[in-house]
């Protein structure tokens, strides 16, 4: 369920010379940045908790997502569990506006991550598991190069049971052709980009 924060890591870890992440931050993150996990159903972070997880450590963040309001709640049966969700989420909504982070509600392209490489932001990207591990999941991974025919990402997921090494988790291809099955998750077809770049005074 660290997914998002060893993402938001690498990020910060490329963007500032001296920046190693560690376990303890990892996990501190999640505890800013998470959903909740309420015995099953979505316990990981969203874009908008680890937007503010960056900003609060002095980087510039910026969201898109396709889709306004709570985010994973059909990722959860149980209506309390939906009600939990919902109030979270509408804490970090309103911690994002106070802090003055953009969100743009809006589908992403591959020329829309290059774009914002080129500009010196690193994306974030929610994909669905299933190509990596096999499993129909939400999944942040960190996009580090936009080719021809393909978009690399760093995939924080060290699955031993895959015999997955660190080689096989770095600037992972993922097919141009792929790209809109692979960002888009459950009913909703939600997809979701968190921008990270170097603060003003970062």
């Amino acid at each position: 369920v660290t997914c998002g924060p060893a993402s938001l890591m690498m990020a910060m870890a490329a963007l500032e010379r001296g920046s190693v992440p560690d376990p303890d931050e990892e996990l501190r993150i999640w505890r800013e940045a998470t959903t909740i996990f309420m015995t099953s159903g979505h316990g990981g972070c969203g874009p908008r908790g680890l937007a503010l997880a960056a900003h609060r450590r002095g980087f510039r963040a910026r969201i898109c997502v396709s889709e306004d309001g709570p985010l994973f709640l059909d990722t959860v049966r149980s209506p309390t569990k939906k009600l939990v969700l919902e109030r979270v989420q509408a804490m970090m909504l309103r911690e994002t506006i106070e802090a003055g982070i953009e969100t743009e509600v809006v589908r992403t392209t591959p020329a829309d991550l290059e774009r914002a490489l080129a500009e010196g932001w690193i994306p974030l990207l929610l994909v669905s598991s299933y190509r990596f591990n096999a499993e129909k999941a939400p999944h942040w991974v960190v996009v580090t190069a936009i080719e021809e025919q393909f978009i690399l990402v760093h995939d924080p997921d060290m699955d031993k049971d895959l015999l997955k090494s660190d080689v096989d988790c770095t600037h992972v291809p993922i097919p141009r052709s792929a790209f809109t099955s692979m960002t888009r998750f459950g009913r909703s077809r939600l997809q979701a980009v968190v921008y990270i770049a170097k603060g003003e005074t970062a």
